[in-house]
């Protein structure tokens, strides 16, 4: 910004204010999408709209060059409608905060969704989260964009920043609601982490927001001291989704995943399931069992076996391979999975078979195979894990090695459907992870 204030070129002043505050926004939150408007200093238009991936709405963001200025536009009352950001980036915006308060108006009830501040606090808050080891820094400057309120300056900042003991009650004045309600939890996992009481909350939490994710999950799984609580871990889970794994992959890389994962399988969801050589069928000695980021993907190894799950279709990739199945060799795999379809293939003809009012075609298939000569092989099977109503459906492609997720399954159905039957040569023992 510095550089920019003794730019004598205007066009080239406005593309380095903007380049400036397009990179302090994305370093406050990598996860935000900036629109830039083409519009500079407008008095209606703004410079830049803001979206987050995970959160409803837009906010606009004004570039002002002083508070006199924004003061002077009446900016504040005009604009508190669409609950703007108003960033200035002069020089000289010290003084005395409650006279800049009365002066702007951002006090006045009608006015607290704007959100007012400077280039200076902004660098401090970013500059925080290159130096702190503590999750809860960057996740209050990731809060300040989308849900600041009030004028947050230096003053502010500072003690917020410094760690002090009544952090929460200075940051009630400067985010709303949602925002101080996400910093909250993020502060109470932090302290749970060490031992301290979970935060009561309802069983239905809201995910983490993919910043608070980004925040909060490298710096659990990596750092020594951590919890192993499985209460702890279970209420981390029921907050995180493959997705947020998946967008993490590169922080989490090698990273051993399974004080999380265990609590979270039976409720994450995925598009489906692969199974493949593990690291160290690969050829990789040290390799461990368990839950890790491989190529991008929530993987579970063990053995020489490695099983991924995308949340994306497009990844699950057919091989072209051909089934030598046989019912004799899956169908002690079934366990408590009901056969929803199979689909036989003979040398003369093929065979399907659906479970309609039976709900499950195992019977069905025993009568048909033992009346027949001819060889059969399995190319794929439907298994339904669960109630009915719950939609738990796999549909297991054998040739392929993979389980597509035909319902609501989760990550924990489809490791069993396809250990137990699709790995109808070598069944993988997943006893301690079924329910």
């Amino acid at each position: 910004m510095a550089a920019a204030e003794d730019e004598t070129n205007l066009f080239e002043y406005v593309r380095q204010v903007k380049s400036a505050v397009v990179r302090s926004v994305e370093e406050l939150d990598p996860t935000v999408k900036i629109h830039d408007t083409g519009h500079f200093n407008h008095s209606a238009a703004p410079d830049l709209v803001l979206s987050w991936p995970d959160r409803p709405g837009e906010r606009p963001l004004y570039v002002r060059r002083s508070y006199d200025e924004l003061a002077a536009g009446r900016d504040v009352q005009r604009l508190a409608e669409v609950a703007p950001i108003f960033l200035s980036v002069g020089r000289r915006d010290d003084g005395d905060r409650s006279e800049t308060l009365q002066r702007l108006g951002v006090t006045q009830s009608e006015n607290r969704s704007v959100l007012v501040t400077n280039a200076a606090t902004v660098d401090m808050f970013t500059g925080s989260q290159e130096n702190s080891t503590s999750p809860l820094t960057g996740a209050v400057a990731a809060a300040i964009l989308p849900t600041g309120q009030g004028l947050v300056d230096q003053e502010t900042a500072a003690p917020v920043l410094d760690g002090a003991a009544d952090v929460l009650t200075q940051l009630s004045e400067v985010l709303n609601a949602e925002g101080l309600s996400r910093v909250t939890t993020v502060a109470a996992v932090v302290s749970a982490a060490h031992g301290a009481e979970l935060p009561t909350t309802s069983d239905d939490a809201a995910p983490f927001s993919m910043q608070e994710a980004r925040e909060l999950l490298p710096w659990l799984l990596r750092s020594e001291g951590v919890t192993d609580n499985a209460e702890f871990w279970r209420f981390i889970a029921a907050r995180v989704t493959v997705q947020h794994l998946e967008a993490l992959a590169a922080e989490l890389d090698d990273v051993e995943l399974s004080s999380l994962c265990n609590q979270g399988i039976s409720t994450w969801q995925a598009k489906g399931a692969t199974l493949g050589l593990s690291m160290r069928a690969q050829g990789d000695d040290n390799a461990a069992d368990g839950w890790f980021m491989r190529a991008g993907l929530l993987s579970y190894e063990t053995g020489d076996a490695a099983f991924r799950f995308p949340t994306l279709g497009y990844t699950l990739k057919k091989r072209g391979g051909v089934s030598s199945a046989t019912w004799e060799a899956i169908q002690g795999g079934l366990g408590d999975a009901r056969l929803m379809q199979i689909v036989l293939r003979g040398l003369a003809r093929s065979i399907r078979i659906d479970a309609e009012e039976s709900g499950d075609a195992q019977v069905d298939t025993n009568a048909i195979l033992s009346s027949v000569e001819d060889q059969y092989y399995i190319d794929q099977v439907t298994l339904r894990y669960g109630l009915a109503e719950e939609e738990r459906l796999i549909r297991v492609m054998f040739g392929d090695q993979i389980a597509h997720n035909d319902g609501s399954a989760n990550v924990r159905d489809l490791l069993l459907a396809l250990a137990r039957v699709g790995a109808y040569r070598n069944p993988v023992d997943l006893t301690h992870l079924a329910e």
